[in-house]
């Protein structure tokens, strides 16, 4: 996706190329998009969330850019919701967050990956059959290999999806961030494919192939599983 827009002979891009490339495709999604991105989602109180919440966003915003309420960054809000964080709860039960974990690992790949930690937390909308994953993953890049001058930041951003013990879709965002002329910008794109949870999690390995390994500097990531208040462990997990 990123290296058909260089010469033949470079493997990398700048990170002016980056940020070049960012800003041209923070395109508004139309409707095509976002109905591929939630189609795989009907029949869940994913897709019924996402809805209700976009069209309230749209509702409340009347008059405000498009670009800021449909473009590629708004996408959590569709599952976060405009109570965010109020409604989410903490899961202080150590059974049911093992639980919760244990259907969660049989429904990923993480069976056959290194297993990182993960935080369990409750949503009231979720059934007792869905789980829903959010990773988050921080990196800076930086224009020289001794990390003296930061060219940008860069936050990988998936949604996993599960239901009735099956994996039922991932949405991934890309999204970086860069100073301008002392206006802190933030682009985004819905990249094609999605990571593993071992690329979202290890620390060690660089995670965007179209930069010189050696200018990235991994930050941070997390894992948060939600699950429903009255979460049902055989419901959720893998037969």
């Amino acid at each position: 996706m990123f290296r058909e827009h260089l010469p033949e002979y470079r493997r990398f891009m700048t990170p002016q190329e980056v940020i070049d490339y960012y800003e041209t495709h923070d395109a508004v999604l139309d409707g095509y998009t976002i109905m591929a991105l939630l189609e795989p989602l009907a029949g869940t109180s994913f897709m019924s969330t996402a809805i209700r919440e976009l069209i309230s966003d749209i509702e409340t915003h009347k008059g405000f850019s498009t670009r800021r309420l449909l473009g590629a960054d708004n996408v959590s809000g569709w599952f976060y919701g405009n109570e965010y964080p109020y409604i989410v709860g903490e899961v202080s039960d150590v059974s049911l967050r093992d639980e919760a974990v244990i259907a969660f690992r049989s429904v990923s790949l993480w069976g056959k990956e290194p297993f990182f930690k993960v935080s369990v937390k409750t949503l009231p909308w979720l059934k007792p059959e869905e789980m829903m994953v959010h990773e988050g993953r921080w990196d800076d890049v930086f224009e020289d290999s001794e990390h003296t001058r930061k060219a940008l930041g860069h936050t990988a951003s998936q949604w996993r999806f599960y239901k009735d013990g099956f994996f039922v879709h991932v949405i991934p965002v890309s999204r970086i961030s860069y100073d301008k002329d002392r206006d802190l910008r933030f682009p985004a794109i819905l990249p094609e494919g999605f990571l593993s949870h071992t690329q979202m999690n290890d620390a060690t390995r660089p995670l965007l192939p179209f930069v010189e390994p050696e200018k990235q500097v991994f930050r941070s990531a997390r894992t948060i599983l939600y699950i429903s208040r009255q979460f049902d462990f055989d419901k959720a997990r893998r037969k």
